[in-house]
């Protein structure tokens, strides 16, 4: 799944793809909150801070 992200004139700020695992229910200026199921199907509540950074490839720290 892939998000983009624009700023308050429309212009394009940054994309991010996630895990399908993942169902999203917020995003904040530099946080994601998402429930996460996983191989057994429990879920479990988790915050992800959002950086911004150079690399290519890089995904949200837990």
């Amino acid at each position: 799944m892939r998000w983009l992200a624009f700023g308050p004139r429309g212009d394009f700020q940054c994309h991010l793809t996630l895990d399908e695992s993942l169902t999203v229910y917020e995003f904040g200026a530099d946080y994601l909150l998402a429930v996460h199921a996983d191989e057994l199907g429990v879920e479990r509540v988790v915050e992800y801070e959002l950086r911004v950074s150079d690399a290519a490839g890089s995904s949200p720290s837990q």
